[in-house]
């Protein structure tokens, strides 16, 4: 059973979950905005060209965040990127299952 709770499967940043970086709901809503209009490619960059360190601010577009919090919502995203190993292993699986079905009922 899919667990629709679990970040995996979650459309928008789970920000309300983060509260180490802000205790504002508001706050982290609009850094999760300001990030999500921003990609994450440019993100990324911005990451790598900071050198404030986690609890320091990074500017991301017009907004200034932790760099923590930035780091979170990227890990977020690159946790959803679909595992293509892992489905291809599936994949192989379910024909491995179906050829031997087919040998199975004598199918040609």
């Amino acid at each position: 059973m899919i667990d629709w709770l679990n970040p995996r499967w979650r459309r928008q940043f789970p920000y309300e979950r983060y509260n180490r970086w802000s205790q504002s709901p508001d706050e982290k809503r609009r850094w999760t905005k300001a990030l999500e209009a921003e990609g994450v490619e440019a993100v990324r960059r911005a990451l790598q060209q900071s050198c404030a360190g986690q609890p320091g601010l990074i500017r991301i577009g017009d907004t200034s965040m932790t760099q923590g919090f930035a780091e979170q919502w990227l890990d977020w995203h690159d946790a959803r990127k679909p595992n293509w190993s892992q489905r291809g292993v599936l994949l192989a699986f379910l024909i491995a299952i179906v050829g031997f079905v087919g040998w199975l009922l004598g199918w040609r």
